[in-house]
Formats: structure tokens, sequence, C-alpha cells
């Protein structure tokens, strides 16, 4: 089974998101909030699109990512 490319997407941005903040500020809290609300505010962007809607599969993606930056960054 494939994962879809829009989930690698938010897994890949949010583990960037992630990786980046916490390297410039050392702090791993702000690291994963700013790319968890990120990730919220994709979704409820594209839940106000026509024809497009909230994905709940989208906003786990971003968790995956965010917890694979963790585990890596050895917090």
């Amino acid at each position: 089974m494939l994962v879809p490319i829009d989930k690698q997407l938010h897994f890949l941005y949010s583990f960037a998101i992630l990786v980046c903040v916490t390297a410039f500020t050392k702090n791993i809290h702000l690291g994963y909030l700013t790319a968890l609300a990120f990730g919220i505010g994709k979704e409820w962007h594209d839940s106000r699109q026509k024809g497009n809607y909230w994905s709940w599969g989208d906003l786990v993606a971003d968790v995956l990512g965010i917890l694979t930056g963790i585990i890596i960054r050895g917090v």
C-alpha cells in the first residue's frame, strides 16, 4: 500500500518545521507547537475552500512527522 503524496508532504513539512524551529531556538516545545499550528491552520484553510474538506488523515501525518522529529532530535 502506497502512502498518498499529500500525506507524505504533511509528514515532511511537519518534520522540517519542527527541526528548523528547534535548531534555531533550541526549544522543542516551540518546535512542535509551531509545526502543529501550521498543520491545523492548513486543514482549517482547506476546510473553507469550495470542494475541499478537513482531513484528519492529514493531521495524523503531521503528528507522525512531529513525533519523528522529536525522536530524531533525541528528546
